[in-house]
């Protein structure tokens, strides 16, 4: 019998390779979709946390929140947006002193974190409520 060289691979053997890809895809993709969501959740937590300085001080200049806020973007809004974050608004509407943030994007769209202020102790509170997503030093987060 001739055996003849084999040039190329067989179809089985492209079938399992388009199997394994679609395997390692399928777990792959929930999970970076789940670590965007989460960076996007952190990244807004970081520009809240970075814009309570700022209203420290107006408090400390008797200027309220809702100035704050209004002039981070030089209008008579009391929300300011933030690009692919979220919307960070005064939050006495809620009967707090603070500032809150909403979150735009993500699985966390719709969520909001917000800092409220008591004496010169700023505490931070949140709905978000997955275990899998910790905002440390929040209430209501998973930590």
């Amino acid at each position: 019998m001739d055996m003849k060289k084999q040039k190329g691979f067989s179809l089985i053997e492209l079938l399992i390779v388009v199997g394994i890809i679609g395997i390692i895809t399928a777990i792959a993709v929930p999970a970076y979709t789940s670590q965007k969501d989460k960076s996007t959740a952190t990244s807004a937590l970081a520009s809240l946390k970075g814009l309570l300085s700022g209203a420290a001080v107006a408090l400390e200049e008797g200027d309220s929140i809702a100035d704050y806020v209004t002039a981070l973007d030089g209008t008579n809004s009391t929300k300011y947006e933030i690009k692919n974050i979220g919307t960070i608004e005064d939050a006495t509407a809620d009967k707090v002193n603070g500032i809150k943030i909403t979150i735009a994007q993500g699985g966390y769209q719709g969520n909001v974190i917000t800092y409220t202020q008591t004496g010169t102790i700023w505490a931070c509170e949140t709905d978000i409520k997955e275990s899998a997503l910790s905002l440390p030093g929040c209430k209501g987060a998973a930590n």
